[in-house]
């Protein structure tokens, strides 16, 4: 389920008002590792999307829960077939419940991007599946578009070439909005709980 605040409650520390006051003193949201603005990893957004809020989706365990070794008591969505280093790999995906809903709300609303550490050999046709209308249309980025610091993909929004005022990003790995933390809504990790919400 998506978290509806921007704040999470710290438990360790007390309240959301804790958080709020520490978000508060902390540096404001920009890349640690570029100090000018570098060559967007997006197109420049089309008029339709220039004034939306851009909002960017992780893919595994936020929409999909997926696997190499499938469960005998379980009903997968899909199942892909990927090749990667001339291999052939069958991945068995299950999407997380409401799942289409959820994203033809955000399409209408938010310049959305689909933005992931997992490799694109898997990923591309994965969003190909999840989304066969084209309704999130093609703003894709993938584990080559991550940086890498010790050996954690992180997700720097601040190389979408947006305003990082008007960006969000949904995420259930802490470690992937690293530089950005003021702009993330976490998220539950989601392993295939059929009555989450």
């Amino acid at each position: 389920m998506i978290e509806t605040s921007f704040i999470p409650v710290d438990r360790t520390k007390g309240t959301a008002s804790f958080r709020l006051r520490t978000l508060k003193r902390s540096p404001k949201n920009q890349s640690p590792l570029f100090p000018s603005q570098p060559h967007s990893l997006l197109p420049p957004p089309n008029m339709a999307a220039h004034r939306r809020i851009t909002l960017v989706l992780d893919v595994d365990e936020t929409l999909v829960h997926s696997s190499f070794t499938p469960q005998p008591d379980i009903q997968y969505d899909k199942e892909l077939m990927v090749t990667y280093n001339y291999k052939l790999y069958t991945i068995y995906v299950r999407y997380r419940p409401y799942l289409h809903e959820f994203l033809r709300f955000v399409s209408e609303r938010f310049e959305t991007v689909i933005f992931t550490a997992s490799l694109c050999a898997y990923c591309d046709p994965l969003i190909d599946a999840i989304d066969e209308n084209g309704i999130l249309g093609n703003l894709r980025l993938f584990r080559e578009h991550c940086t890498l610091r010790s050996n954690s993909y992180i997700k720097d929004l601040f190389l979408l070439g947006r305003d990082l005022g008007r960006i969000a990003i949904i995420d259930n790995s802490p470690t992937a909005y690293l530089f950005q933390q003021r702009n993330a809504i976490p998220i539950k990790s989601w392993f295939g709980d059929p009555n989450d919400q």
